[in-house]
């Protein structure tokens, strides 16, 4: 299908639960909750320090997580894997707007990364 243009993917609240639609308006799938899987590197002195690599159901990220950082330490990868986070955007209160500027520009994790408390960030660190 074609993408419409000027339209993002999105996720939208709709009868209490979080619906995500693709770029042509199709609903790709539901949750009751948003996660969202990264890398951050807040050793890197370019202005984005982390990458949005996955989003969607908890369960989903965090299996997308484990399996990742298995495949980073198999390669003897160890720093590339304490690098992988996951938060949960909706426990963390985070709006509409910016859940879906996370996932439409990959970068943007950064800076919610960075306007979290560190003791947030350890707490939402899963492993």
């Amino acid at each position: 299908m074609n993408r419409i243009e000027g339209v993002s993917w999105e996720y939208r609240l709709e009868y209490g639960s979080y619906y995500y639609y693709d770029g042509d308006g199709e609903m790709m799938f539901m949750t009751d909750e948003i996660a969202i899987g990264y890398s951050f590197d807040p050793d890197n002195e370019l202005p984005i320090q982390g990458t949005m690599h996955k989003h969607g159901p908890p369960e989903s990220v965090k299996r997308w997580l484990d399996e990742s950082r298995a495949q980073y330490k198999a390669a003897g990868l160890h720093d590339m894997a304490e690098r992988l986070g996951m938060v949960n955007a909706t426990e963390l209160g985070w709006s509409l707007e910016q859940i879906n500027s996370s996932i439409n520009n990959s970068g943007h994790i950064s800076e919610m990364i960075r306007n979290l408390d560190a003791i947030e960030v350890t707490a939402m660190e899963v492993g």
